[in-house]
């Protein structure tokens, strides 16, 4: 549940897997990779359905894009 919007999400099986994924080290196309593993689909059709999923969660807050490693040392 989002607690700005009050909405609240429900979750598949991909949506479970690509949040179970996220490490703050791995980006989109390396968690495509991995769920690629998981799911039989094609890997365009997954990325764009992670790329959706991931911009929603953005728009509501609940993921952020983390600063890369190298960038933090700067």
């Amino acid at each position: 549940m989002s607690l700005g919007s009050g909405y609240l999400y429900t979750c598949n099986d991909t949506t479970k897997a690509f949040l179970e994924a996220l490490d703050g080290h791995k980006n989109l196309s390396e968690l495509t990779a991995d769920l690629e593993l998981i799911f039989d689909v094609e890997k365009a059709r997954l990325l764009d359905d992670l790329t959706a999923i991931a911009g929603r969660l953005l728009e509501e807050g609940l993921i952020t894009i983390a600063e890369p490693e190298n960038a933090q040392n700067s």
